[in-house]
């Protein structure tokens, strides 16, 4: 039997923003550190509503990284915006995602100039306090379990193999192949057959126990060139992944989204063991 093992790990530090790639990461207990801890937010209505590549595919060219003490931002034909990682006081304003509501910290003036800038729209940097607990869906996981600025679970697992099976069939239908930052998964397994992530229900890495709770369903935000930041494409990936992927309920499904129960640090080349 061929090991399983992680190839590649991601943080998100802002959500919708482009990703980190790196050889190690640290579990805490709202998911790997630093993903998902910031978001930007525009105001409808009277009310603070999260902003993603569905709105602003622009999102995908701003580069995070993580330099000592400070979130380093950067885009093109911007100077770098520089965040402390320790949470500054900022104003406390209540925030929208999907269809959870929470409070969040404002950034300040100069983090709402530099992305307003940047996309062209009235709007603010927030990061979630230690003290804002978000719940996971009880309805897919057993309490406690929480997380960040997620699309609600703090981890998300995608097989290298069941991304080159979605080539294989764009590839067939004369489209393009995607990379696996079209679909910003944290953990990237080598060794499986493709979608044999569908059926686990508990790995463990690392001595981390993880629960495997509920499959990704994907939207336009996928459509998305992460290398452009443009829709070059509004049908694909997502109308091939119809083609074979389809839920019950008429959703396209790809990854799947994970709970860790413990804490610690996992790494590539780690082995994943399937306990169930």
């Amino acid at each position: 039997m061929t090991n399983l093992t992680l190839s590649a790990v991601y943080t998100y530090p802002v959500k919708s923003c482009a990703g980190i790639a790196s050889d190690r990461m640290i579990l805490e207990e709202a998911g790997p550190r630093y993903d998902r801890r910031w978001m930007v937010v525009i105001q409808e209505d009277g009310h603070w509503q999260y902003v993603s590549q569905r709105e602003a595919p622009q999102l995908a060219l701003i580069q995070p990284s993580i330099m000592g003490d400070h979130l380093i931002l950067q885009a093109k034909r911007a100077s770098e915006l520089r965040i402390p990682l320790e949470g500054q006081n900022g104003e406390a304003i209540e925030v929208t995602i999907r269809k959870d509501t929470m409070i969040a910290a404002d950034e300040g003036h100069d983090a709402q100039a530099w992305f307003s800038d940047h996309l062209h729209s009235p709007v603010k940097l927030v990061r979630m306090p230690e003290s804002t607990i978000r719940p996971v869906n009880p309805l897919y996981a057993i309490p406690p379990a929480h997380t960040t600025f997620t699309d609600g679970y703090p981890i998300l697992i995608i097989s290298e193999a069941s991304l080159a099976s979605l080539n294989d069939r764009l590839i067939e239908r004369e489209v393009e192949p995607m990379d696996m930052r079209r679909f910003r998964p944290n953990w990237v397994v080598k060794g499986a057959r493709a979608f044999e992530e569908d059926s686990w229900k508990k790995i463990r890495v690392n001595g981390i126990v993880c629960e495997v709770v509920k499959p990704c369903p994907r939207c336009v935000m996928t459509t998305v060139d992460p290398a452009l930041g443009e829709v070059l494409d509004p049908h694909e990936p997502l109308a091939t992944l119809n083609t074979f992927r389809r839920s019950a309920e008429g959703k396209v499904m790809f990854g799947q989204n994970v709970i860790h129960r413990g804490l610690g640090e996992v790494c590539v080349g780690d082995v994943i063991e399937v306990l169930a």
